[in-house]
């Protein structure tokens, strides 16, 4: 079974949607989306045009997204209390995540899986220039 990241530490125990919004744009080839003029409030964080964590920032308690590997769903939803099934989204592969309870470190762990995720899946020449190849 797959290891969740342990994420670099940053910020304080949890975090605030300032520091998750620099964590995720500091990963490579992110590129931050407002997908849906009707929910300007709805931030999405995309790489290679596709979304691997999504948050509407003016609800409280902050909740993000986040694009998770199938295998782990399970696993993390049995084992964190801030982590549930994907809302609005397909459950087998995101999850919520309440960023007020959850661990900064663990929250930016899932965060670069979740990245890693999507970049494994773009094209091998999109994929090297992200690394820098």
């Amino acid at each position: 079974m797959p290891a969740i990241r342990q994420g670099r530490s940053i910020g304080g125990l949890t975090l605030t949607l300032t520091e998750l919004d620099a964590f995720c744009r500091d990963l490579p080839g992110c590129e931050v989306r407002y997908p849906f003029e009707s929910a300007p409030d709805l931030r999405a964080w995309c790489v290679g045009q596709r979304m691997f964590a999504w948050s509407i920032t003016t609800k409280t308690p902050l909740a993000v997204q986040v694009k998770a590997n199938p295998d782990l769903v399970p696993m993390l939803i049995r084992n964190y209390a801030c982590v549930t099934p994907g809302y609005h989204m397909n459950k087998r592969h995101w999850i919520t995540v309440d960023v007020a309870t959850c661990e900064a470190q663990m929250l930016q762990g899932l965060l670069e899986d979740a990245h890693a995720l999507i970049v494994g899946k773009l094209p091998v020449s999109m994929r090297l220039s992200l690394l820098g190849n």
